[in-house]
């Protein structure tokens, strides 16, 4: 901004005017910048009401009072000062308008938004010379003008329609009988375009009242109804349809509801209800009919008509990214980048303010850049660029919008006008709400384009006056019950993006820590204001983040409470969710653990109610939502001495991680389950849509919208549980656990641990390690001060030796003390240690592990894993299984000749056993396995996907044997499977970050069988052909599966060419040890 004033002649002007030779001019300067001070002063202490009374009772003093502060800001080189001070000229800027009716000031503020020199200097010059005519003379300023602001000599938008009352062919007569139809017709139009509902609905009620009205009279006087009559008629239904499916209220959208008039039936229309009927079914998750819509506004492109808008190109190309998106297909980073490149490039043969048909599209357009804005903000610094080419783009429309003047119609004139105010208002609006949502996205946009801080403030006095243009320029009121109060300038939208401008200005990364805490305190009181439901928690959990970021705690904590008070009070589970857990965050913080541990607890309970849902379990995102949930419940209990409970929650999110793997490896019962899913969507919509109506004012449409609202919510809530049963029915299987939720019962659970088995739970914050040990008669909760970032290191690091062959013995050593030592005490009795890791230690090779003296945990314990505590209860409440004979599959890809020596070496072992290599080594034959033993040994390839564990499978001459085909193999009566050709239970590193893949060893063992040992890597081959036909001995003579594997594991430690732990160690049993 320093800049901008520095290029134009304002310095220059400012001293000319402090230098007048007349005394009494530099008097009056002096006077005004006294009066200026005390405005300024009641300005800070928040009082309108001095402030206003100062305004009026000195209108020309208040005018100087501007303008000599506003040039004064030339002669300042402080930012933060110049920017605080033209927020207070925007303030004074604003109620000049309004109450003296002088727009002059907010021009000039415009101008210094525009980024034009010499437009502003014009502004300011002309205001300086219409409030000092003397300095006129000698001045040298050419202004083009020498009275006042009037003669803007800037376009106006539109400029070729010049339709006024007076030539539009109306007589006056005619006039009088049309003027209350285009003031209910005006009054229509802005509600919908400054997206308030309330005088949205407001208004289609009472017009649609007054046209029945009106056709009633002329039809008693025996007239017949005027085509114009009808016309309006026509069109009010247009924009119901419209404003109906838009905002969420119409949730069943039919071709013939689309229908349009004859005279409406316009390109641009068509192609606008389409793509809103696009949109209303993408929100239910509904891509079949969305697609419908979309070929249907594609068609509509296809005609290439003038008053198709660039911007409509790009909503149309963006929806295809949104339906593919939706339907579940996988776009790479490049193409997501491409495919912006191309919807964006659009935008290229866009110009503001030529057409109406154009800019009217930015009502859907700002939908779809904030499609982007979402997906762009995930993207890291590739997405961050291009969010910055959109952010310089939109700024390009903004400078043409504010270079432009307001339409220059007034009264009556402006109301023929409406289709155009229509697209201004569409058109600001959106060029305001979309470099919001981009800063909002990454507040670094605003450093990365170079906006500066004035910028962002001009949003909030450029929605503001331009509101107050509107009310100010129309007389929309006429007396009769049809004609409601109406003032758009109170709009709940205009107060939504006037409190989002202070919001970004607040959280501008280049504000220092103090004032950007000021700036969000001082937003807290107008967010509790908000009217949407959706943007008063949105907006106080935003809040509350930065002031907590900020050291905020006790503020952070109000705004996340009121946010959660609202979800629940409306049933916003997800939102709920969210608030409870960063409460539950916060009172940590505190170390009130007594209180987040409450409000971990209500997380949890609304995270269930969302998991335990058909439908909901395959999704990703909740799973890492489960994931974050989980982690707070857990340490928070611990803190409050209740580690039960903490167990409890870890044994739920362990369930749920279990239930989502069981459902999402059946292709089919996932189509059916997405479907299911996608009604339970439309619920969510219809009860969110319930709840909102029954906030606004009582009216014919509100009401009629309510009862169908409240109708179809029944009706579709019982539909669901009858879908549901029905899906539970038909995949019994995969429902089985995925639709359950057992709570851990841990006294039952440890009534069934023998005397000398103990269960180890390890538990890792971002701090501190937990190990839970659960004994027969004992609970106890072991401490070791180590951060999660430094114990993953150290695992990766020894996992790095152990594959490279290295010395590991250091590096064991540390780990034994991190992992057992602790609770030496309480497991030097117990000859099992049943192991439950999470994160990187899923990949650790626990019997590897040696204590200070050098010794291998497995030199006196047997170690076995499980996925959670509660599996315990499966092993207790059957009988063990011995091995009679061995099905074995080996070598299915013909390129491990070892493994048919192996295999060959294990059917050996038990008479009967069948044998099945290369071409037999089948799907067919595997699924009879049964018929050869009830123990299974798969010497052939596996694969696991590091992130997705439906991808894993098994390699068989025949195809993959996939993950979901595993749970309908016939295991119910397996005594063990072994997988042992390669890395078939290892779990994989992400990045940075730890990704939970369940192992098809875990499959197998939920699938039925009821041991499984498998591999951790890939080992030398005939190290592994020794180790498996050692465990089998064992087993044949009687071990126990546990205590086999430990002997073989010692066995071939023994052995000098394998006695590094890489060759023995990399093999864990799961499941029953028996």
């Amino acid at each position: 901004m320093d800049r901008l004033l520095r290029r134009t002649g304002l310095t220059i002007i400012l001293l000319g005017l402090l230098c007048l030779s007349s005394a009494s001019a530099q008097e009056d300067a002096a006077q005004a910048l006294s009066h200026s001070a005390v405005l300024e002063q009641s300005y800070i202490n928040q009082d309108p009401v001095t402030f206003d009374y100062l305004v009026s009772s000195n209108p020309e003093m208040s005018r100087k009072a501007f303008l000599i502060r506003f040039l004064g800001l030339a002669q300042m080189t402080n930012e933060a000062q110049q920017y605080e001070v033209l927020v207070y000229l925007q303030y004074l800027a604003q109620r000049v308008q309004y109450l003296l009716g002088d727009n002059g000031p907010s021009t000039i503020l415009n101008a210094l938004q525009s980024q034009n020199p010499q437009y502003l200097e014009q502004a300011t010059a002309q205001y300086l010379l219409l409030l000092y005519p003397q300095m006129a003379d000698g001045s040298g300023m050419n202004t083009g003008a020498t009275t006042g602001i009037e003669d803007d000599s800037r376009p106006t938008p539109y400029d070729r329609n010049q339709l006024t009352v007076a030539n539009s062919g109306f007589t006056s007569a005619e006039w009088q009988a049309l003027r209350p139809f285009y003031i209910k017709l005006m009054r229509t139009v802005l509600a919908m375009g400054y997206y308030d509902p309330n005088l949205l609905i407001q208004e289609l009620d009472t017009f649609f009242n007054y046209l029945n009205e009106a056709k009633q009279r002329q039809r008693a006087a025996g007239l017949e109804v005027p085509r114009l009559t009808t016309q309006f008629e026509a069109l009010l239904q247009v924009i119901r349809t419209q404003t109906t499916i838009e905002l969420g209220w119409a949730t069943n959208i039919t071709e013939e509801s689309l229908k349009l008039p004859e005279e409406f039936a316009t390109p641009g229309n068509k192609l606008l209800l389409n793509l809103v009927a696009f949109r209303s079914y993408i929100q239910q998750q509904q891509p079949e009919k969305a697609q419908l819509f979309l070929n249907k506004a594609k068609a509509v492109l296809a005609t290439d008509e003038p008053d198709i808008s660039p911007v409509a190109r790009f909503t149309v190309k963006t929806a295809e990214v949104e339906l593919a998106l939706t339907r579940g297909e996988k776009l790479s980073q490049q193409e997501m980048l491409r495919r912006f490149d191309d919807a964006w490039g659009e935008l290229q043969s866009y110009t503001p303010l030529q057409y109406t048909e154009h800019d009217s599209a930015w009502y859907l357009g700002r939908e779809s850049t904030k499609f982007w804005i979402s997906q762009l903000g995930s993207m890291g610094d590739k997405g961050l660029e291009k969010l910055v080419t959109m952010y310089a783009t939109v700024f390009e429309y903004w400078k043409t919008i504010t270079s432009t003047q307001l339409p220059q119609y007034t009264g009556d004139d402006l109301l023929l006008h409406f289709g155009e105010l229509e697209s201004y208002v569409i058109l600001y609006l959106s060029l305001i709400d979309v470099p919001l949502q981009i800063v909002e996205q990454d507040p670094r946009i605003l450093e990365a384009s170079g906006a500066s801080l004035e910028q962002v403030a001009a949003y909030e006095s450029f929605v503001k006056s331009t509101a107050q243009w509107v009310s100010s320029s129309l007389n929309l009121s006429e007396s009769g019950p049809h004609f409601p109060a109406f003032d758009i300038s109170n709009s709940s939208y205009i107060d939504e993006l006037v409190t989002r401008s202070r919001y970004v200005s607040a959280i501008d990364p280049r504000r220092p820590d103090k004032q950007r805490t000021t700036l969000l305190t001082n937003l807290l009181p107008r967010i509790q204001n908000l009217v949407r439901p959706d943007t008063y928690i949105d907006y106080h959990l935003k809040v509350g983040r930065r002031l907590r970021d900020l050291g905020q705690d006790n503020l952070a904590v109000s705004a996340f409470e009121r946010a959660l008070k609202k979800a629940e009070d409306l049933g916003y589970t997800g939102s709920a969710t969210e608030a409870s857990t960063l409460l539950a965050e916060q009172y940590g913080k505190a170390k009130n653990w007594e209180k987040a541990s409450q409000y971990a607890d209500k997380a949890a309970t609304n995270l269930g109610n969302e998991l335990f849902t058909p439908g909901g379990l395959s999704d990703a995102k909740m799973k890492e939502k489960s994931d974050e949930v989980v982690a707070v419940s857990v340490e928070a209990h611990i803190k409050s001495n209740n580690p039960e409970k903490a167990l409890e929650m870890l044994s739920q999110s362990q369930q749920a991680q279990t239930a989502s793997m069981q459902l999402s490896s059946n292709k089919e019962a996932v189509k059916a389950s997405k479907e299911l899913n996608e009604k339970n969507t439309q619920l969510t919509m219809l009860s969110r849509k319930v709840s909102q109506l029954k906030t606004m004012p009582e009216s014919a449409t509100r009401d009629k919208m309510l009862e169908q609202a409240e109708k179809l919510l029944a009706d579709g809530k019982a539909a669901f549980l009858t879908a549901g049963r029905k899906l539970r029915e038909k995949f019994e299987v995969e429902y089985k656990l995925s639709l359950r939720y057992d709570p851990l019962h841990l006294p039952s659970i440890q009534k069934l641990l023998p005397q000398d088995v103990a269960v180890l739970q390890y538990f890792a914050t971002d701090n501190e390690f937990y190990i839970f040990v659960v004994s027969h008669d004992d609970l106890k909760l072991r401490q070791v001060t180590i951060k999660r970032e430094e114990l993953d290191n150290l695992v990766l690091d020894y996992l790095t030796a152990l594959r490279r062959l290295q010395d590991t013995t250091a590096l064991s050593k540390r780990l034994y003390g991190v992992l057992f030592e602790p609770a030496a005490k309480d497991i030097a009795s117990s000859k099992t240690l049943i192991l439950l890791p999470s994160g990187e230690l899923n990949s650790l090779p626990f019997a590897s592990l040696t204590d200070a003296t050098g010794a291998p945990i497995i030199n006196s314990k047997s170690l076995v894993a499980l996925g959670q505590t509660d599996d315990f209860r499966k092993i207790a409440e059957t009988a063990p299984l011995s091995i009679n004979q061995v099905a074995v599959f080996a070598n299915a890809t013909k390129d491990l000749p070892s493994a048919e020596r192996e295999g060959e070496s294990v059917a050996e072992l038990f008479p009967g056993s069948q044998v099945f290599t290369r071409d037999k080594a089948s799907k067919k034959n595997l699924n009879d396995f049964p018929k050869f033993g009830n123990a299974l040994h798969l010497a052939t390839h596996g694969t696991q996907h590091p992130k997705n564990s439906t991808e894993n499978y098994l390699s068989l001459s025949d195809g993959h044997l996939e993950q979901g085909e595993i749970f309908r193999l016939p295991l119910e009566n397996t005594a063990l499977v072994t997988l042992s050709a390669c890395s078939t239970a290892l779990r994989e590193k992400g990045n940075k970050k730890f990704i939970y893949a369940t192992t098809l060893a875990e499959a197998f063992w939920l699938g039925g069988s009821r041991s499984v040992v498998a591999s951790l890597w890939q080992v030398d081959d005939e190290s592994t052909r020794l180790l498996m036909v050692e465990f089998y001995k064992q087993l044949k003579a009687g071990e126990s599966k546990a205590n086999a594997l430990r002997l073989a594991q010692e066995n071939l430690r023994k052995n000098p060419r394998f006695a590094h732990p890489f060759y023995w160690s990399g093999f864990v049993l799961f499941g029953d040890y028996r």
